[in-house]
């Protein structure tokens, strides 16, 4: 090697700085997930979001035994997952046709930001909370790097 050796994306992806560092300030503050006719802005699922982690282990507690004997209802489960979420991790949405703050309905009604619509909704479509959970998991969203090039720095 020389001391005019380039970074190139072969080494880039031989960092696991640029792997793995993510935005502390991103992950808390959040990214829009983008749907085309409506978006939902979440923070991340863990790392830094130690509300989320705070509030699972919360709810989860009174649980604990049946969690570890691996008797936990699902649907319990799953419930207990989405009520998180929607506390700790969505932080809005919106849509084209109703503007921020303000989700399309079934019948194409305007349904407001609260935690307890977005729980309405997850239980209503479970697709739909699975990948906006699945999205909010993932580092590569919230990574420094990342940030700083939708940022356009």
């Amino acid at each position: 090697m020389t001391d005019k050796t380039k970074d190139t994306a072969a080494d880039v992806l031989n960092n696991p700085f640029a792997l793995f560092e993510t935005d502390q300030s991103v992950e808390a503050d959040g990214i829009e997930l983008d749907y085309g006719a409506f978006y939902i802005t979440v923070a991340r699922a863990g790392g830094s979001n130690e509300g989320f982690k705070k509030a699972l282990a919360d709810k989860t507690r009174p649980y604990r035994r049946l969690i570890q004997e691996e008797r936990m209802p699902e649907e319990r489960s799953k419930q207990l997952l989405r009520e998180t979420v929607a506390e700790t991790v969505v932080r809005g949405w919106g849509s084209t046709k109703h503007g921020d703050g303000k989700m399309v309905g079934k019948n194409g009604e305007a349904i407001p930001f609260s935690v307890e619509n977005v729980i309405d909704l997850f239980e209503k479509l479970p697709d739909l909370f699975q990948d906006v959970y699945e999205q909010a998991q993932k580092v590569s969203l919230f990574r420094a790097n990342e940030a700083e090039a939708d940022a356009g720095n």
